[in-house]
C-alpha cells in the first residue's frame, strides 16, 4: 500500500494542475519530489482534490475530420480518385499524416457508394 499524501505534496500538485502542466510532465515532476505517479494517476488526483478539469484543447484535437476535408474527400471520391489520391490531395486540411486506409474509413464512415472492382488487366489462357 502506497503512503499517505502530505499537505506539501498536495500543495505542489495543486500549483502544477494549475499551471496548466500536462498530467505526463506533473508525474515527472512529482518523481523529482520523491512520489513518481503516472498521467492516470494524475489525472485521479485531481478528481480527489476536487481541482477544476480541463477542457481538451482543439487545436491539438487530431482524429475528427473537419467539414471541409469531409466535403473535399466526398467530392474526389465521387470524381473517381483512388484512396491513395485522395489523401495526398488533402493532407493540407487535416493536421499529420493522412493515409489511404484513413481514407477508406472516412468513406465508409460516410456511407459513400462503394466502388466495383476493376477488371482483371491479365487473365491467362485457357489450356484445351
Amino acid at each position: 500500500m502506497s503512503r499517505a499524501w502530505t499537505d506539501d505534496e498536495n500543495a505542489y500538485f495543486t500549483r502544477l494542475w494549475n499551471e496548466g502542466h500536462a498530467p505526463e510532465s506533473i508525474g515527472n515532476m512529482m518523481a523529482l519530489q520523491g512520489r513518481p505517479i503516472t498521467a492516470q494517476t494524475v489525472k485521479d488526483r485531481a478528481s480527489h482534490l476536487q481541482l477544476p478539469r480541463r477542457a481538451p484543447k482543439p487545436e491539438t484535437y487530431k482524429h475528427g475530420w473537419s467539414l471541409e476535408a469531409k466535403a473535399a474527400i466526398k467530392q474526389l471520391w465521387s470524381e473517381g480518385y483512388s484512396a491513395t489520391q485522395i489523401a495526398c490531395k488533402v493532407h493540407h486540411l487535416r493536421e499529420g499524416r493522412i493515409t489511404r486506409n484513413m481514407i477508406i474509413g472516412v468513406v465508409t464512415r460516410m456511407n459513400l457508394p462503394r466502388r466495383t472492382p476493376a477488371a482483371p488487366k491479365y487473365t491467362k489462357p485457357i489450356k484445351k
